[in-house]
């Protein structure tokens, strides 16, 4: 008993070391492209790495250029993914970053619409245009955004830098993908409409389930 409210009182000052963060998986290598693959939809454009910074590109496309991944997925739930995004040029997307989400996917969608719309497509049959995710950001060429988005059993959350941009109660909804050549992203992709675009620290992180 002595040593159980030892224990406790240790606990409730601090003094005992939290459980260790899962390690963050890496995505990119800077070298290759692994196991991503370049999309092919016909019109995409070139999809290569940069030997000199290491980043991914995706070159305009007429309308897409992405890549899927061909690996296995390290969860389909309770998972982080971040990465920075970069438009290099061009007047829409320069990230489409589709996801799993249990046994579904979904699209969440920086700069679409012409350039500035951010959400998820698709809840309940809307695209990011049309539900309760979209919010308008301005996007700057040759900038680097961190985006992080956080899937759990009940929500979808949305980073661009330190501004919470999604935060998505998604029990009793329908998530799916937007009708389309984007489905070709599933499970896991990354797109651009007409733009260039560049990827860099594209990183994977299992949650433990709450």
């Amino acid at each position: 008993m002595i040593p159980r409210i030892v224990s406790l009182f240790f606990l409730a000052i601090g003094l005992v070391p939290a459980a260790e963060a899962p390690a963050p998986i890496p995505l990119l290598d800077g070298k290759t492209l692994g196991k991503w693959e370049a999309v092919k939809f016909g019109g995409e454009g070139r999809v290569w790495i940069d030997e000199a910074s290491g980043d991914l590109r995706l070159d305009q496309g007429e309308p897409l250029t992405a890549v899927v991944w061909k690996g296995e997925l390290p969860a389909k739930v309770n998972y982080e993914i971040s990465l920075e995004a970069k438009k290099v040029n061009g007047d829409d997307f320069f990230l489409a970053l589709t996801i799993p989400v249990k046994d579904s996917h979904c699209t969440f969608v920086c700069g679409g619409w012409g350039g500035g719309l951010v959400g998820i497509s698709s809840i309940n049959g809307m695209d990011a245009s049309e539900n309760e995710t979209a919010t308008v950001e301005a996007f700057e060429n040759g900038v680097w955004y961190p985006v992080k988005i956080r899937v759990t059993d009940r929500f979808i959350t949305c980073w661009i830098g330190e501004r919470e941009v999604v935060n998505l109660n998604h029990e009793g909804a329908k998530i799916d993908m937007r009708p389309g050549d984007i489905e070709m992203c599933v499970p896991l992709g990354l797109a651009t409409y007409q733009t260039w675009a560049a990827y860099r620290n594209l990183r994977w992180t299992n949650l433990p389930a709450k």
